[in-house]
């Protein structure tokens, strides 16, 4: 009796455990290293950058990605000038940083041509982003002239070739364009991002 008892509270383990594990296998995480390049008021500057993130499969060919994206500090704008009432020359550079949080509907072919996949996503990206500049001199002097942050829409192209049944490489092209205020003006930034990666599916 105890033994039927037993088996009875255990019942609803073993009939949700296919489904759990079918839930997990849909699951994959991913990671990438790229270049971004950030372009504003005819100025433009890259920076090395990286990028992971969950993702979740939802049909064979669309998927949900949630990921983080650090895309470095690109310099702007170098400057040459004197300090004013003085003649001592001094260099700086105009730099922006920026990082943001994003949420892409994927869509992804069958694989095809030796095992490769293609498509491309688009989402909405909580983005954080910096203005700063660097006075050259020793120590440099560093100096932050804006921030801002807002949420806009990204889209990109992607590729994947799959390695193994679980490990697939990624290549893909990301863009997004947002607008930082500061001080009552305000300055349009195109970001594009070119990186290279792994997924790892569950």
């Amino acid at each position: 009796m105890k033994t039927t008892a037993k088996l009875l509270l255990l019942l609803p383990i073993f009939v949700s455990a296919p489904a759990a594990l079918a839930a997990a296998s849909d699951l994959a995480v991913t990671a990438d290293i790229g270049a971004t390049r950030q372009s504003g008021d005819g100025e433009s500057g890259n920076a090395a950058s990286f990028s992971a993130g969950v993702s979740y499969q939802i049909t064979p060919n669309w998927s949900v990605l949630l990921n983080y994206t650090d895309s470095g500090e690109a310099d702007l704008l170098s400057i040459s000038d004197t300090f004013v009432g003085g003649n001592v020359v001094y260099d700086a550079t105009l730099s922006l940083d920026s990082s943001a949080v994003g949420l892409f509907a994927q869509y992804l072919t069958e694989r095809q041509v030796e095992h490769w996949s293609f498509g491309g996503r688009l989402g909405l990206v909580r983005w954080d982003a910096d203005v700063n500049v660097t006075v050259h001199a020793s120590p440099d002097i560093g100096l932050a002239v804006a921030s801002d942050k807002g949420t806009d829409l990204a889209a990109g192209l992607l590729a994947q070739y799959a390695l193994t049944e679980k490990w697939d490489l990624t290549l893909g092209l990301d863009s997004m364009r947002y607008t930082i205020s500061f001080d009552g003006e305000s300055t349009d930034v195109t970001n594009t991002r070119l990186y290279i990666g792994l997924k790892n599916s569950f």
